[in-house]
């Protein structure tokens, strides 16, 4: 994170960083892991506040936690949430009422965005909807948890660059999420950059 931002700052507010609660955190470190992202995206490093955070999946224990932890701490500078596993409407919902809730309790008056990760069918069969969401920023194509989700369908040359754009199965996946995010006037991603 800390040399994410420093290239940040170098570079000026052209891309934005996702701060990862969920796969970065070590099992039974989740809350001090969130602290520490808090306290990094509350610092003088983050000169644009341009720096999201990608919470715990709604069946994880911690994904509640989480948003208390980054919301109390450094909510007015949250540029966004990342919502990972939501498959409908309804949970997009859940999570975004979370975010509303914690962020009153804690006198944040601003709206924290909500970007949503379409990881599964019936994510993208309700990207339609979520995308036309009010409080949905972007789409984003969790493309590891899609194939995933594919059970073993998908040869793992279609994960990778360039398969995962020329294969058949994930172009489409893709097309159909960048349609679902225009027709609302959102933004989308094609899968997230880990370097």
């Amino acid at each position: 994170m800390a040399e994410s931002l420093a290239r940040q700052a170098r570079l000026g507010p052209v891309f934005d960083i996702t701060a990862d609660c969920a796969e970065s955190a070590r099992a039974g470190d989740e809350d001090a892991h969130a602290s520490r992202i808090a306290a990094l995206i509350a610092s003088p490093q983050n000169h644009f506040n341009r720096v999201g955070v990608r919470i715990h999946d709604l069946t994880h224990r911690s994904w509640h936690s989480d948003l208390e932890i980054l919301i109390r701490a450094a909510g007015d500078r949250i540029a966004y949430v990342v919502a990972p596993g939501v498959s409908s409407v309804a949970g997009l919902q859940r999570v975004v009422a979370a975010v509303d809730d914690v962020a009153r309790q804690c006198g944040v008056r601003r709206l924290i965005p909500v970007h949503v990760e379409v990881g599964d069918h019936g994510a993208l069969c309700a990207a339609p909807e979520m995308a036309a969401h009010p409080r949905v920023d972007c789409l984003v194509f969790a493309l590891s948890a899609y194939a995933g989700a594919l059970a073993g369908f998908l040869d793992p040359a279609a994960i990778e660059s360039p398969g995962e754009f020329e294969n058949p199965i994930i172009a489409q996946a893709k097309t159909a999420i960048a349609i679902a995010a225009h027709a609302s006037g959102k933004t989308c991603t094609h899968n997230p950059f880990r370097d």
